[in-house]
Formats: C-alpha cells, sequence, structure tokens
C-alpha cells in the first residue's frame, strides 16, 4: 500500500516538473520575441533556432553601436554593410509557402532541399543577378 503512494506521488512529482520546464519553454520564447520585438528585420521564426538567434543578436548589437556612432565615424559604412548582410540572412528565417509541396498538399519529398537552403540560395542567386545587370550596365556604357 505505501509502495502505491510513493508511486503516485513519483508521478506527480513528474509530471509536475514536466509542466513547469514546458511553460518555462514557453515563457522563454515569448521573452525573446518581446527581446527582439524593437529590432527591424528579425522574423519570429528565426528566434527558434540557434543560428536565427545568433544572428538576431548581431543585428541588435549592429544597430546599437550604429546608433553610438556619429554621421562621420569611419567605421559606419562598414557597420551598414554588415546590417544588411545580417539582414538578408535572416530573410531566409521568413514565413513562407512550401513549393514542393503537390497540388493535393501532400508532404514535401523528403529528398528535396528544406525550406532554409532554398532560400540562402534564392538570396544569393539575386544578389548575382543584380550584380551581373550592374556589370552589364557598366559595360554597354562603355561601347
Amino acid at each position: 500500500m505505501k509502495s502505491m503512494k510513493y508511486a503516485a506521488l513519483g508521478i506527480c512529482v513528474v509530471v509536475l516538473c514536466s509542466s513547469s520546464f514546458v511553460l518555462r519553454a514557453q515563457d522563454d520564447a515569448t521573452s525573446l520575441e518581446r527581446q527582439f520585438k524593437d529590432v527591424p528585420g528579425v522574423p519570429a521564426g528565426a528566434l527558434q533556432t540557434e543560428r536565427g538567434r545568433e544572428l538576431a543578436i548581431e543585428l541588435k548589437n549592429l544597430y546599437r553601436s550604429k546608433q553610438s556612432m556619429g554621421p562621420r565615424h569611419p567605421s559606419l559604412p562598414t557597420v551598414e554593410k554588415r546590417i544588411e548582410a545580417v539582414k538578408s540572412l535572416l530573410k531566409a528565417f521568413a514565413p513562407a509557402e512550401n513549393p514542393f509541396k503537390g497540388k493535393d498538399n501532400s508532404d514535401a519529398d523528403p529528398n528535396m532541399m528544406n525550406d532554409y537552403d532554398l532560400r540562402q540560395l534564392v538570396l544569393k542567386l539575386n544578389k548575382r543577378v543584380e550584380q551581373l545587370e550592374k556589370r552589364v550596365e557598366e559595360l554597354e556604357g562603355k561601347r
């Protein structure tokens, strides 16, 4: 009889601890969203991954550095370039529809690229196309 009481007590302790852990994890997620809500360009999906949180922290620090600099500070152009680079990396975490889902909304093929990798590839290709277009305009202007 006593062993049943101890077993029931042990189960209650495990349930309470696990529910406390889940609530704490939810609080951590909402506190992260509150922490980065004033930083423009940080999607909520980025805060769910370690890399996204690193980028969000870096962006927040860059904005803080930019605010402390004057308009003629020698490092300001470098900081602004890095801000744009981090923002472009964070764009990959923005929610979007999965282009690999079938017309019947079946799950994506697991052999395909994941969403993050695909977005990074599209961003890199877009930047490369812009560079090539500028180069073509320069070459056509020299003729």
